[in-house]
């Protein structure tokens, strides 16, 4: 089968998520897809299944999945001279307010983000990628594997500075230590997930001081004035902020309309562009995030199924459209993410490592399972939720246990349904179809 090299079947693929198209743009994607062996049948498939799971008929939600192609072509741009890598979950709005910083001095544009989390989404959510990554009879977390391969094959562009959080799980420091040999010269600051306490956020925001000062010295930046930095964080803390309130109008407009106006599978990727942070910035995603609003809010269709049983779910699975697409011909939304939650910062502290302390222990999951719990059935009762959905992640030792313990806290506190549907949250080489379509007919039932 042969590689991508003809320009019309790229032009057209770009096209289609309304990826601006000239040779540059090609010329990345191409290195993308062949980096990947990423095939022209390959990019059929895609188009395919956008149509099937997402609303594609929305030109907004065209450019959401567009952008997220964008972000995958990212790391291939010959331009980019500077690149931090970090893994999700971390703290956005720092590391926006860190690209900001490093791109008042530097001529070039600088890649923050995570290559490791968004080649899982795109090869596996888009382009139905199913084989799992390799690791024998091992199972982990797959986002941290994609990172290890990245990190392992000499062809991916080296970061600069590598940010490991391990603010839910230890795995991601250790694996980054782990393959510190490979990239000697690299800047790796670890931020793990203190005891909760008064040291906490201190402890945090040392870490986020160290990445700072590491950033300006190894990019060679000069400090902007205390009054110019200050501008210049309250600008990114107020942009994203209004990027959270965009995403969650969205939902909310599906959650009071009854109506499937985009997919579940619309909605996890909604929700995941506030995981981890996109070249194309915050004011260009409110600018998409705001058409798409407008788009759904004028569809009057009769064709939308309806929403007959609202629940909100840890996270779903965003690489196996088929767990959303099952939910939705059941007639269950799965509409707040709970696995990252937590609350913006808008006001406050001018200090961004000091605010990113902050945001990182305001996660729900960062939390014990007890506080989660809570959390999530506050969330139930607010909003008059019908359930709860989870139990994607028996294969992670620590996951595996809590979302167990989670369960029996919110069924104790609400009276309400939680569904545990056994399954890989990111590898899908042992999914049923069928097994799933029953359990789901049964909660369906049961609601």
């Amino acid at each position: 089968m042969r590689t991508v090299n003809a320009h019309r079947t790229v032009r057209d693929f770009l096209e289609y998520f309304d990826i601006a198209e000239d040779e540059k743009a090609a010329e990345k994607f191409r290195a993308c897809c062949d980096y990947w062996g990423i095939t022209d049948a390959d990019l059929h498939t895609a188009i395919q299944r956008a149509e099937r799971y997402h609303r594609i008929a929305l030109l907004s939600m065209r450019r959401i999945l567009g952008i997220y192609l964008q972000e995958w072509m990212a790391p291939f741009d010959a331009g980019t001279t500077r690149r931090i890598y970090y893994n999700v979950p971390g703290t956005v709005t720092f590391m926006y307010f860190l690209k900001e910083l490093a791109e008042q001095e530097l001529p070039a544009p600088v890649y923050v983000g995570s290559p490791d989390f968004i080649s899982m989404v795109v090869l596996y959510g888009l382009f139905g990628r199913k084989e799992r990554i390799e690791t024998g009879s091992c199972r982990h977390c797959a986002v941290n594997l994609m990172r290890a391969a990245l990190v392992e094959d000499p062809c991916y562009p080296a970061a600069d500075v590598q940010v490991s959080f391990g603010l839910t799980c230890d795995e991601a420091p250790k694996l980054d230590q782990m393959t510190e040999p490979a990239r000697k010269d690299m800047l790796k600051v670890p931020v793990l997930n203190p005891v909760r306490s008064e040291r906490a956020v201190g402890y945090i925001k040392k870490r986020m001081q160290e990445v700072l000062a590491g950033t300006q010295e190894r990019f060679g930046l000069s400090s902007l004035r205390q009054s110019e930095r200050d501008k210049l964080y309250r600008a990114c803390k107020s942009q994203r902020f209004l990027l959270a309130v965009k995403v969650h109008q969205i939902i909310d407009h599906v959650r009071k309309c009854g109506k499937f106006r985009i997919t579940n599978n619309d909605i996890v990727f909604l929700e995941s562009l506030l995981i981890t942070s996109f070249q194309c910035g915050t004011e260009h995603l409110i600018e998409v995030l705001t058409d798409l609003f407008e788009e759904i809010k004028s569809d009057t269709s009769k064709e939308a199924a309806t929403v007959r049983h609202k629940m909100c779910v840890y996270y779903t699975p965003i690489c196996n459209p088929e767990y959303g697409e099952i939910m939705e011909e059941n007639g269950i939304a799965l509409l707040d993410h709970t696995a990252f939650s937590n609350s913006a910062l808008v006001t406050g502290s001018s200090d961004p490592c000091e605010d990113a302390a902050l945001e990182a222990m305001g996660m729900l999951i960062t939390g014990s399972a007890q506080e989660e719990g809570e959390k999530i059935a506050e969330l139930i009762r607010r909003k008059k939720l019908d359930g709860f959905v989870s139990g994607m992640f028996a294969f992670d030792r620590w996951m595996g246990m809590q979302q167990h313990q989670l369960r029996a806290i919110i069924e104790e506190r609400t009276g309400k349904t939680v569904f545990l549907y056994d399954t890989d949250f990111w590898n899908q080489e042992s999914f049923s179809r069928d097994r799933m379509e029953t359990a789901v007919e049964t909660l369906s039932y049961i609601l």
